[in-house]
């Protein structure tokens, strides 16, 4: 019989997914602290980033900071990085 893996590692893809989730979220606060130098950081987590332009910027606002989330941290430099994004006036999922 095999022997059990040690407690916490039974599941090895929750711990993959645990793990990806994590460098996702350090590559995102590296592009959020880019676009912070511009606009105003609403909210953020692994996968997300909102940010506040004025109106009369919010094309170019959804293009520069889309921009910015496709460029990888020195530590990242290769990975495939891609982003999608939309404006609105209020947040929503």
């Amino acid at each position: 019989r095999e022997p059990e893996p040690p407690r916490g590692l039974k599941d090895g893809g929750k711990l993959l997914e645990n793990i990806i989730q994590k460098l996702s979220r350090d590559v995102v606060a590296h592009q959020i602290n880019e676009i912070s130098d511009r606009y105003r950081i609403g909210t953020m987590s692994h996968d997300e980033a909102v940010w506040a332009a004025p109106i009369a910027e919010r094309e170019e606002a959804l293009a520069w900071g889309l921009a910015q989330m496709r460029i990888a941290p020195s530590w990242a430099q290769g990975w495939p990085l891609d982003a999608e994004g939309s404006q609105a006036e209020y947040y929503s999922k």
